[in-house]
């Protein structure tokens, strides 16, 4: 038997009786996101240890010396690709850290003298992305703008940060949609579609199928066994969204995967029948979260 001892660092306020209602709503989401996250390496970590612990059992040799060399080589691989799950889930999550407002938050208070909402901070990343160097140098403008002391405003967001991310292009809602977070693929999906046109539905709905594809790939691949670096190369994953969807693989049920395909095809045809474009891609962006999160 294997038994394990984890020690969680979780976040922990100094003073939440001080904290704004908008302070502690921004803490409180990141607080939950920690221990989420932690909870996913734990939950990780142990499902290794059941891996190894049920190989090793399989394991028999003639001599116990060979069987100690047997086990250490199975626990040793283990270890390996148990890190290795852990370093991708982390590159992943890298950009739901950077959504987090609450650093947007304070950084706007500690750096430039000025305050931003919860949700001005959250639309300050939707029409900037995750790069804290263009956060960083637009919340020194915006500050500059609102008058020392003054709070950052949704309005002045809207007049002086422009859209810089690839929000026009439909292929950008698969990043929101690996999120399985709804309300930010919501968002997303409305910002495609605003800063496109309602006539980018059907690209739109082509790639919620590409992407429901590739998940159906990655766990009929995980499922039958298959080389999943292979089954990666062969569905042309590359960058984050190859984590995302590698992670995944052994998570989703390759029947589930079909449905959510099953459900993008329909969501297309019926936008091509005239159905309410915005409705029926939100319906289906939902659908994607449900089978993510």
């Amino acid at each position: 038997s294997v038994r394990l001892h984890f020690d969680l660092i979780l976040p922990k306020a100094a003073s939440p009786g001080g904290m704004s209602s908008r302070t502690r709503s921004a803490w409180n989401s990141f607080a939950n996101y920690a221990r989420n996250h932690e909870a996913w390496h734990q939950s990780s970590y142990t499902n290794c240890a059941k891996s190894f612990v049920s190989r090793a059992e399989r394991l028999g040799a003639k001599q116990c010396i060979s069987l100690q060399s047997d086990i250490r080589t199975a626990f040793n691989q283990m270890k390996r690709d148990c890190e290795a799950r852990q370093l991708a889930y982390d590159r992943g999550q890298r950009s739901v850290a950077a959504r987090m407002t609450l650093f947007t938050m304070a950084r706007a208070q500690r750096a430039y003298e000025s305050s931003i909402g919860q949700r001005e901070a959250a639309m300050l990343v939707e029409r900037l992305g995750v790069d804290l160097g263009k956060i960083d140098a637009e919340l020194g403008k915006l500050a500059i703008a609102a008058g020392a002391g003054s709070p950052i405003s949704q309005e002045l967001i809207m007049e002086m940060v422009p859209l810089t991310r690839e929000v026009d292009n439909p292929w950008a809602i698969q990043e929101p949609l690996l999120s399985g977070d709804p309300e930010y693929t919501l968002r997303q999906l409305r910002i495609v579609l605003e800063n496109s046109g309602k006539s980018n539905a059907v690209p739109v709905s082509y790639a919620c199928m590409d992407l429901a594809r590739k998940l159906v790939g990655v766990t009929e691949g995980a499922a039958s066994g298959q080389n999943l670096n292979t089954v990666a190369k062969e569905l042309k994953l590359w960058g984050e969204s190859r984590d995302a969807i590698m992670r995944l693989s052994k998570r989703v049920k390759p029947s589930v995967a079909r449905e959510l395909l099953d459900a993008s095809v329909r969501a297309d045809m019926d936008i091509k029948r005239s159905a309410d474009p915005v409705r029926t891609l939100e319906v289906l962006a939902l659908r994607f979260a449900a089978v993510v999160r």
